[in-house]
């Protein structure tokens, strides 16, 4: 089979994905005394599927720094005028269709005037381009990516919502960056996501931008915000 994300990152002129794929299972075949450690049950659970089936494997969830990210003192939405806004956040590094740039353009259209979407670590392209999309309702805040994470914590402490719209995470980071901060995190179902959230800390939807819609306009009229 040929490869369909050939020229995704890291892409390639060519397609030598049957030859790569023989030459690791040969390889790490061949190990011995091997245990594996996965951050998520969803990826040991692939794992088990695979040629490397046969090696232990052990389920260590991720951590964050807690001294870092955690709630934080910030003005960033009196800075950007969206005080009066339900904040929505993404996170990502690079923004692509993996990562659900598509699915949180489509909900712009779909939120009315009460959000705010603040997407952080889109590159220039994507923020020119943002920028240039016809007006929506709802505020629309294209950011950079921002390395420092005592900035990434404040605009995580500002978020009211983080939804994590990616399908393809092996653990999450952003969406535990984002809890430990206060935020209430929205995750995909079947996804590791769901194995870091709580009943109150977040929810698991289907990656559909009008069911994530839907959902936050519900809670909008039951009270407005995550808490």
């Amino acid at each position: 089979m040929r490869c369909p994300m050939q020229k995704v990152v890291p892409w390639s002129l060519f397609d030598s994905s049957e030859r790569n794929f023989a030459d690791k299972k040969q390889l790490f075949s061949s190990l011995q005394d091997v245990n594996l450690i996965v951050p998520s049950q969803w990826l040991a659970d692939l794992v088990s599927q695979s040629y490397l089936a046969k090696y232990p494997i052990s389920v260590v969830p991720n951590k964050v720094d807690e001294n870092v990210f955690k709630p934080t003192c910030n003005n960033f939405k009196k800075n950007h005028g969206i005080e009066d806004k339900i904040m929505v956040l993404g996170v990502a590094s690079p923004w692509n269709e993996q990562k659900g740039l598509s699915l949180f353009l489509n909900l712009a259209q779909l939120l009315d005037d009460r959000f705010a979407l603040v997407l952080v670590g889109l590159d220039g392209k994507q923020r020119a381009a943002i920028k240039k999309m016809a007006v929506t309702d709802a505020t629309l805040i294209p950011l950079p990516v921002i390395a420092d994470g005592i900035k990434l914590a404040k605009i995580y402490t500002a978020a009211d919502f983080f939804w994590n719209a990616s399908i393809e995470e092996t653990f999450g980071m952003t969406t535990l960056e984002a809890i430990s901060c206060g935020a209430f995190a929205i995750v995909c179902t079947r996804t590791p996501g769901e194995e870091i959230i709580s009943a109150e800390t977040g929810i698991a939807l289907p990656a559909d931008a009008e069911l994530v819609a839907s959902y936050l306009t519900d809670r909008c009229m039951n009270g407005g915000k995550s808490s």
